[in-house]
């Protein structure tokens, strides 16, 4: 069997689990509804982006910082204009990577600030993180023993 054909044996599986997945999805969206099943994968996708920044915090990646600066990690809450928290309810992400808009207006806020952005909705800003300012200091290389050189002294 050619390569070609087994890359299009693997997307033809592929696909046929993608189209399991969605049936199976759809039967249980049917069993409990559309808005539990929602509200679960709101709860799982929430729960992920928790245990990432635990995770990057544990191993030294980001730490808590007090206000929010061009490089900081935000972690917050979207609401709409009424309040209601916007699936999947949690937003995490580096300022560089907002809007322009957004981005001028979260410089500078701190935890628990919240943003009005121009279409109604709300950012709750929940935890802000930077940089770890203060690396474990890197062992030194070990300094080579000076040993003395005698200048070699011509013959006569």
């Amino acid at each position: 069997m050619s390569e070609s054909n087994g890359l299009l044996d693997r997307l033809s599986r592929a696909e046929g689990v993608q189209a399991e997945i969605i049936e199976t999805i759809q039967a249980i969206s049917r069993a409990v509804g559309p808005n539990e099943v929602q509200s679960r994968l709101g709860d799982i996708k929430r729960e992920k982006m928790s245990q990432l920044v635990s995770d990057a915090v544990k191993n030294g990646k980001l730490e808590a910082v007090d206000k929010v600066v061009d490089g900081s990690f935000v972690v917050g809450q979207q609401s709409d204009k009424d309040g209601n928290p916007m699936f999947p309810g949690r937003f995490q992400v580096f300022v560089g990577e907002m809007i322009e808009d957004v981005r001028k207006e979260i410089l500078g806020k701190r935890v628990d600030d919240v943003i009005k952005l121009s279409d109604g909705s709300s950012l709750k800003i929940e935890e802000v993180y930077g940089l770890p300012t203060e690396r474990k200091a890197e062992p030194k290389a070990k300094k080579a023993k000076k040993t003395p050189v005698t200048p070699a002294v011509p013959a006569n």
